[in-house]
């Protein structure tokens, strides 16, 4: 009886499969309205800045040294190597996403631009493709992401998925797709190839494997969409089928299949991306903003403290798990550590996360000041489901001050998010910023004015700007 009543409820899904590959087969830079346009390149441009900025990681090393034997078109960024598509994407996905500096997207629960812009510039000199031409992919990119989000519902990512990996896989063979010229029967077989590649823990959160995994879904994503164009097939139900993507990674009693395809292309999803002001887990953004804003105003006093709590949903705390890091890495993932780090500097920049910073006393030393809990009301998944949908999950600080002064302050989203967007001018400085611990401030300033036109030129043209 309960096979049968499984066996119903799949035949009474939509094809999601099929209608979002011929939306994504189909998306062209034509169709896009000017607001998606300029959301697309303010993407493509952070996007690429991040990546730039991991120049000096440890994971770019890794990543340089590794595929310095296996030559090709694609640039692998903040080298001098060229090597293969694939190869690109793994590389360039895990810089993109170094810092966790990468944009957020609230329906996919995830970083959607990591995984998408790297498999598409992999691509991009081999196809000696347009700006309009990678705009357009990146859209059909994001979307994916997006409206695979929506059906699986947070019960994917409360499950321990890395949605950045699960569907991001999905988002890059999406934008490799559109870029290669896949029609939508072609770009179907490429999404059920993603389906069997799609994985991503967040166990790895904290070490440098949470990075590949931007790396992996940008490379799988790749993969995919050549594989699909040489004539490899695939289930055509391999995402709402029987034993498909939805049955796997989800729970299908709260499959929201439906909801996934209503109103597509409306508005496209890339205008609800949200790039960061900070390097670390967003989860922490809202208690950051809190924070800054308050020593900027005066209304907190770090070295009059006497504690600062900080409370969290229950999701917050999980993900950000590590009370005392022991490196940069976990460090992006410790609430303490990010708020001490705000409260010793009046901000949160890269700076703040060298593994002599962790290690040093100026900012552990003010760990012992907060205390981070669970919030009582977002203390079950439940609870934090229920309001993360409607953009209302919280962070609430509580300055206590020895002088007896107390700041008590909440916020929901930080800034950034598509509903309380940073200036221009900041997402312009965060750029050049980053941009240029890799090639420099000229070069950032005159990379920047070419990604804001970036429709009007071949992506060549912006490639070399990249040269060392």
């Amino acid at each position: 009886m309960n096979a049968k009543r499984a066996s119903d409820s799949q035949k009474q899904r939509p094809e999601v499969g099929r209608i979002l590959a011929d939306f994504c087969a189909e998306l062209k830079f034509e169709s896009m309205s000017a607001a998606a346009v300029e959301a697309a390149k303010r993407g493509i441009a952070d996007t690429l800045s991040v990546a730039l900025a991991a120049k000096a990681e440890e994971v770019a090393g890794v990543m340089g040294g590794f595929f310095a034997e296996e030559p090709g078109k694609a640039r692998v960024w903040n080298t001098a190597l060229r090597t293969t598509a694939r190869n690109a994407a793994l590389a360039n996905g895990a810089m993109a996403h170094a810092h966790d500096f990468d944009d957020g997207n609230y329906a996919m629960v995830g970083h959607p631009s990591a995984p998408v812009l790297p498999a598409i510039l992999a691509l991009a000199d081999e196809l000696a493709a347009s700006g309009a031409d990678i705009i357009a992919a990146y859209a059909a990119g994001v979307e994916m992401e997006g409206r695979l989000g929506i059906a699986v519902t947070y019960e994917h990512n409360g499950r321990g998925w890395h949605t950045t990996s699960s569907l991001g896989t999905f988002g890059a063979a999406a934008a490799a797709g559109n870029l290669l010229g896949l029609d939508g029967k072609l770009m179907l077989e490429a999404f059920g190839i993603a389906a069997s590649l799609a994985s991503g823990l967040r166990q790895n959160f904290g070490y440098m494997t949470k990075p590949l995994h931007a790396g992996f879904a940008a490379q799988n994503g790749v993969l995919a969409a050549k594989l699909a164009k040489a004539g490899m097939r695939s289930s055509p139900n391999a995402i709402e089928g029987h034993e498909g993507f939805f049955d796997l990674f989800t729970d299908p009693e709260k499959l929201n299949a439906d909801e996934a395809i209503r109103d597509l292309g409306l508005s496209l999803e890339l205008i609800r991306n949200n790039p960061k002001l900070y390097p670390t887990c967003s989860l922490v953004h809202p208690a950051l903003d809190l924070v800054t804003e308050g020593i900027a105003s005066g209304e907190i006093v770090a070295d009059d403290l006497e504690v600062i709590n900080v409370g969290v949903s229950y999701h917050a705390l999980n993900l950000m798990r590590y009370n005392d890091p022991k490196d940069a890495l976990q460090a992006r993932f410790s609430i303490p550590y990010c708020i001490a780090a705000a409260l010793a500097h009046g901000d949160v920049t890269l700076g703040s996360f060298s593994d002599q910073s962790v290690a040093g006393n100026e900012i552990r030393g003010r760990m012992g000041k907060v205390n981070a809990y669970v919030h009582p009301d977002l203390s079950t998944k439940e609870q934090f489901e229920k309001v993360y949908t409607k953009g209302a999950a919280f962070t609430e600080i509580e300055a206590v001050h020895k002088s007896g002064k107390i700041h008590l302050k909440r916020q929901s989203v930080a800034v950034g998010n598509h509903q309380y967007p940073a200036p221009p001018e900041r997402l312009r400085r965060k750029f050049e910023t980053c941009a240029a611990l890799s090639v420099g401030k000229p070069k950032a300033r005159d990379l920047w004015n070419m990604l804001m036109k970036l429709e009007t030129v071949q992506w060549s043209e912006v490639d070399s700007l990249l040269d060392e």
